[in-house]
């Protein structure tokens, strides 16, 4: 099989679920070159998943730790090794990952959200104002994304800012895709409950 095929056969085998044979693939990958991202990735989110099976988040951390050493550049590495961080439940050790990622990248849309995004967890020691701030960031980097209109109106909403929130979820909502209907409608859902 060719590189191009395993790696088709390696997505699909973990967007199926099929995780033993997506680790298999993702591991002849990598035998043949340590840095291909898309079998670091597909393994280490692997690893990252809840079920017990496969769940090493030790494991998922460590390969992303070596990876992003081997490709500093690597901002899908960077980020994978953020959010496996948080998936490990040690919040306080993800804030600093998102941290040092933005002092290296101060506009980068998913790096903002992913800090934003650990909020009222413990260990964490990001203010409201942060926050608002960091969302505000996204939302002009990233201005056609309904999901950074959506976060910044779920923050607005639990501090109390009832207009801002409004605003927030009608931009999310201009921004919705035809298929989107169940965000559509949970976006709906907040709007009413506030009013």
């Amino acid at each position: 099989m060719k590189s191009s095929e395993i790696t088709d056969a390696m997505r699909k085998a973990s967007a199926a679920g099929n995780f033993d044979q997506a680790i298999r693939l993702a591991e002849e990958r990598l035998a043949d070159d340590p840095n291909d991202e898309d079998a670091l990735i597909t393994k280490a989110r692997i690893l990252s998943t809840p079920d017990p099976a496969y769940c090493d988040y030790q494991a998922a951390i460590a390969l992303l730790t070596k990876a992003r050493q081997r490709n500093p550049a690597s901002e899908m590495i960077a980020l994978e090794l953020a959010q496996a961080v948080k998936s490990s439940g040690d919040y306080g050790a993800a804030e600093k990952t998102y941290r040092r990622l933005l002092a290296d990248k101060p506009d980068d849309c998913e790096f903002l959200l992913g800090l934003a995004s650990l909020e009222n967890h413990p260990g964490v020691s990001l203010r409201t104002e942060e926050v608002r701030k960091l969302l505000e960031h996204a939302v002009c980097l990233c201005p056609d994304r309904w999901q950074v209109h959506g976060m910044l109106a779920e923050h607005r909403r639990r501090n109390g800012d009832t207009e801002g929130a409004r605003k927030s979820y009608q931009d999310a909502l201009a921004r919705l895709g035809p298929d989107d209907t169940f965000a559509r409608k949970a976006m709906m859902n907040e709007m009413r409950a506030i009013e």
